[in-house]
């Protein structure tokens, strides 16, 4: 529900960016260390530090809004 929400959000707007999708039953270090308590969670990193940590499913407006933040 939420990826082709995400996926075409990133190839309006992120040209030099790069997204990932992370099962976080197989990486429970990963969810653990991020603290990733839902599904869908949007984590967003700028200069390798996590910035945001939104979860749930977000709206087109709200994706490119966040997007926006670190342009």
């Amino acid at each position: 529900m939420y990826t082709p929400i995400f996926t075409e959000v990133a190839k309006e707007n992120w040209a030099e960016s790069e997204s990932f999708k992370l099962d976080t039953e197989k990486n429970l270090l990963f969810s653990t260390k991020y603290n990733i308590r839902g599904i869908p969670t949007t984590l967003v990193f700028y200069k390798g530090k996590l910035v945001e940590n939104q979860s749930g499913v977000m709206q087109k407006q709200n994706i490119k809004a966040l997007i926006q933040k670190y342009l």
